[in-house]
């Protein structure tokens, strides 16, 4: 598993560790957990692939890229105004609004992707990508709130 720099030790992010995957998603037999890597570099995004070894997943890792598999991906960023979410809004075709989770949080299918304002004023976005034998907004709602209750 490779793991990110400081960021990895986030409270937000480091409650997503394998364990917790391996509760929400189904892993085949031959499934690990690929990769767990933080990345601040313009917004903090945090990436989760999962699936069975592939002989090529070290050479994309080796040239920048990623491994093959199933993938999470938590993206947060700072949010100093309510207006800021109606630009998330914007870029939507499809947001189904989520009032269980508060006023400003939303589901799109096209994009398999949560996207909420927090209290604490940060957007958060989670994002499912080939993952299977699971209800993906469903799962994106169990990630979401399991972040939400970090310290």
């Amino acid at each position: 598993m490779a793991t990110g720099p400081a960021l990895a030790a986030d409270p937000m992010i480091e409650a997503l560790d394998e364990a917790f995957l391996r509760e929400l998603v189904p892993f085949g037999p031959d499934d690990q957990l690929k990769l767990a890597e933080c990345d601040d570099s313009r917004f903090l995004t945090c990436t989760h692939i999962w699936g069975p070894l592939d002989e090529d997943d070290a050479a994309r890792l080796q040239m920048g890229g990623m491994p093959s598999g199933s993938r999470l991906t938590i993206i947060a960023a700072e949010s100093t105004r309510e207006s800021d979410f109606d630009r998330v809004l914007a870029s939507y075709t499809d947001a189904v609004p989520l009032p269980e989770l508060g006023p400003q949080a939303v589901w799109s299918a096209a994009r398999s992707q949560l996207s909420m304002r927090t209290d604490d004023a940060r957007i958060i976005h989670v994002n499912t990508d080939r993952i299977e034998g699971v209800d993906i907004e469903a799962l994106a709602i169990a990630v979401m709130l399991h972040i939400l209750v970090q310290p």
